[in-house]
């Protein structure tokens, strides 16, 4: 089995992106580490004695801006961070057949680093959209500006790794619609492989958790929910026509939303929001149906969360949402797609998973149970680590 090293030399933590998804992997192999995979932040605590470094929290609009203009300058001038090597004396990184590096940047720390590298190099990317588009979201003036040099870096990164691991294929869709990278990537066809994401099983205290009622959503309504950043490329202004077309014609709907407010939430008394939560499993648990509206998706972990809660789920015919939409009728009973942006499909699909729960019950609660089978198959980590190892190995 092949030894592996995952370059973070930032600290892992249970939320959203390459810090959140590893921290999954991390909390995997406490229970079985016959994997071979080591991570580097583990190496740096336990020499140092100090925890990694871990500077991803939002201080706002300046703060945004200044770290825009300099990761601009780290990648143009060839400024960067602090050698997380140097904290690891006698350290031999050729000891690992690869390194696996989770954010774009993070190639150049590397490759600076460790320039005599004899093994392989991995990069899987994050983020919902181009790298460069990410970085630069914050602040449109410095996207016109410095979006022709970061994409070129960006680039670069892609060339300078062995392989690119994606979750799925579809999940490059949304890379692929800047020229660039899809001209790139299709050049380098032979750099991919693909491993689809996971995530950690729940344990529900029933008699503890948080109850929708307490919500003030009554007994025996059909609640919608949605738990993400509220904002056009997530679709939750589509969710909101949604909520405007069939509020006031089902009187025992309520929309059950929390996350960052970007778009204003619809006014409405059985329209509910409730901002940051660390909770959402127990809310998932108790709702009746997912909306994931997304216009662009990489391979969102809240899909496995819906999965994995064993709530129906409707998905827009997009990215990596497509991976699910190709699985065996068999395995998908519980999911229903929708083209992108089509309303009114949508809202048909919504209409008639509020008549199937109320004519015919146990068939939607068996729709339902099918998403936490089909997690319980294919995406809990032992699943994951599994198909990791053997795709490294194949390589």
């Amino acid at each position: 089995m092949k030894k592996v090293l995952i370059w973070n030399y930032w600290t892992l933590a249970n939320t959203g992106g390459p810090k959140g998804y590893l921290y999954n992997v991390h909390e995997a192999l406490k229970t079985d580490n016959n994997y071979n995979i080591t991570f580097l932040s583990d190496l740096i605590t336990s020499i140092s004695g100090k925890k990694a470094s871990n500077k991803s929290k939002n201080k706002g609009f300046i703060y945004n801006v200044l770290k825009d203009l300099k990761h601009i300058y780290t990648l143009c001038w060839g400024y960067f961070h602090k050698k997380p090597m140097q904290m690891l004396n006698g350290f031999c990184i050729d000891n690992y057949d690869y390194v696996h590096i989770h954010c774009v940047y993070d190639v150049f720390t590397f490759r600076r680093t460790c320039p005599s590298y004899k093994g392989k190099v991995i990069l899987t990317t994050h983020c919902p959209c181009p790298w460069t588009d990410e970085m630069l979201s914050h602040n449109d003036k410095f996207v016109s500006l410095f979006r022709p040099i970061i994409l070129s870096w960006e680039c670069k990164a892609y060339k300078n790794v062995d392989y690119l691991m994606f979750p799925c294929k579809g999940a490059r869709e949304p890379y692929e619609k800047e020229a660039r990278i899809k001209a790139l990537f299709t050049s380098n066809e032979n750099k991919f492989f693909y491993v689809p994401s996971a995530i950690m099983d729940f344990n529900i205290d029933k008699e503890r958790m948080q109850r929708i009622s307490d919500l003030g959503i009554p007994e025996g309504s059909f609640v919608i929910s949605y738990f993400g950043r509220h904002n056009s490329i997530k679709g939750y202004d589509i969710i909101k026509q949604v909520g405007e077309a069939l509020l006031d014609k089902y009187k025992n709907l309520y929309f059950l939303c929390a996350g960052c407010i970007d778009i204003e939430p619809l006014q409405h008394e059985r329209w509910i929001e409730l901002g940051f939560i660390g909770n959402t499993h127990e809310l998932l648990y108790q709702s009746d149906l997912y909306i994931s509206a997304n216009r662009e998706t990489y391979f969102d972990l809240v899909v496995l969360e819906i999965l994995r809660s064993s709530t129906k789920l409707i998905l827009s015919s997009t990215g990596g949402n497509n991976y699910f939409k190709e699985l065996p009728s068999d395995l998908k009973k519980g999911l229903l797609f929708f083209e992108n942006e089509n309303l009114v499909e949508l809202i048909k699909l919504v209409e008639d998973c509020i008549q199937t729960k109320m004519s015919a019950p146990e068939v939607y609660k068996d729709e339902c149970d099918s998403n936490r089978r089909l997690y319980l198959q294919d995406f809990t980590l032992m699943s994951y680590l599994e198909n990791y190892t053997k795709a490294l190995d194949s390589l």
